[in-house]
């Protein structure tokens, strides 16, 4: 079987997509199959891996966005620029995906994002299915990080219709949460039965493997009290409130050391939020890293203070090695954490509940260890990749089968 697998963003880079895609690709080659990535590298290059094969997206942009805009506004009253702007760059994307899979072999598509679900299924012959795997519930993301204003604005109908497209471009939606599931049921109006929700599956040898690795240019440990957040640096995942809350921290606990693992385009602003704060000796930011899982195995708890999330992956890596885990109470994460038992939820944006269960986990040594093994012994038992792994060969299998009775056709036109 060839599968291609297709992301709007970067690969490689910080976050779930990168290392969902990593293992998946790995796993199908592994089986016998051939595994291909169409993703971004950087935001202005569009590439196909393995290979050689790119697309140079400025380019590209240079010769149809002017066409695009000058019919936007011809042809719709008032069309808002950021509107305009993500429409570009869908069509930008789209031509590149033409010009990369263009008489690819491919038997079935796997996109990780609505853009892409959408891209592939305007670009390749209608009878390659589209499967949709959502990381996250963008058009919320958006309206969290107040990137659109409010929801009744343009902004807001145009995310709206555009995740909605991607979605019923595909032959499938799968969510890794119910909580996502019930969100496309009851807002966007997707039929329950175009709707997969297969948790993460973890291998969890690797992970252990990896955390009993010496972790890279790290900072001295030595009498400290490590928190860990692995996060993009974007509004979504509350660095600001982290910071508030670890102020009042340090005065309860000053040997605390917090590292920050991840980049993005808050960086600048979260080191300037550093040293406002007085945090330059409690809080040291370690950018992108591939050793993840040793740093966690160094750390005394886990925190992922966000406003959003769907189900976010290195919750339960850090549970997957026995660490103690706080988080915000929000979107799928109430479904990895049982408050008390495999980890600690605070509301999302308090500082100050934050800053109050941390000081409590790193007082409580015994509290923290009992949480660890509780999270530990569940997601060996029921997030395995095994787990995962299999129902997804079984949902392609479905597909595969579907198209090739006939059946097409739980696929809107979209194009």
């Amino acid at each position: 079987m060839n599968v291609l697998l297709a992301s709007y963003w970067s690969y490689p880079a910080t976050g779930a997509i990168d290392i969902y895609l990593r293992k998946l690709s790995s796993e199908l080659e592994r089986g016998g199959n051939r595994a291909l990535i169409l993703a971004r590298n950087g935001w202005d290059q569009l590439r196909l891996a393995p290979g050689d094969a790119q697309c140079d997206l400025r380019a590209t942009g240079r010769a149809i966005v002017p066409g695009l805009w000058s019919h936007f506004g011809t042809d719709y009253p008032l069309p808002a620029e950021w509107v305009m702007q993500r429409e570009g760059e869908q069509y930008v994307y789209e031509v590149g995906a033409l010009r990369l899979c263009a008489g690819l072999d491919v038997d079935l598509v796997h996109a990780h994002d609505v853009h892409s679900a959408r891209a592939m299924r305007r670009v390749l012959p209608a009878n390659i299915p589209v499967v949709l795997t959502t990381h996250g519930l963008l058009a919320y993301e958006w309206l969290v990080e107040k990137r659109i204003p409010g929801d009744v604005s343009m902004e807001w109908r145009y995310t709206f219709i555009r995740e909605r497209a991607g979605i019923f471009g595909s032959a499938m939606t799968i969510t890794p949460s119910e909580w996502m599931a019930r969100q496309y049921r009851q807002v966007f109006g997707v039929p329950p039965d175009r709707l997969r929700v297969i948790p993460y599956g973890f291998d969890a040898a690797a992970y252990w493997s990896g955390a009993r690795q010496r972790p890279k240019e790290l900072p001295s440990l030595a009498g400290r009290k490590v928190i860990t957040c692995v996060a993009r640096l974007v509004p979504l995942k509350g660095h600001d409130c982290l910071l508030d809350a670890l102020v009042h921290v340090v005065h309860q606990v000053p040997e605390v050391l917090c590292l920050l693992v991840g980049d993005g385009p808050d960086e600048p602003g979260i080191r300037r939020a550093i040293a406002a704060k007085g945090l330059e000796q409690a809080v040291v930011l370690l950018g992108r890293r591939d050793d993840v899982p040793a740093i966690l195995g160094a750390t005394d708890i886990f925190v992922l203070p966000s406003l959003q999330e769907v189900t976010p992956l290195a919750i339960s890596e850090a549970q997957l090695l026995g660490k103690p885990v706080v988080a915000s109470a929000v979107g799928g994460v109430t479904e990895l954490i049982e408050d008390g038992r495999t980890g600690l939820l605070v509301p999302p944006g308090d500082p100050t509940a934050l800053a109050q269960t941390l000081v409590r986990v790193l007082r409580d040594t015994g509290l923290a260890k009992k949480l660890g093994e509780s999270a530990l012994q569940e997601v060996a038992r029921s997030r395995t990749w095994e787990q995962h792994y299999t129902r997804l060969l079984g949902l392609y299998d479905e597909v595969l089968w579907s198209y090739s009775h006939g059946a097409r056709g739980v696929e809107q036109d979209i194009r």
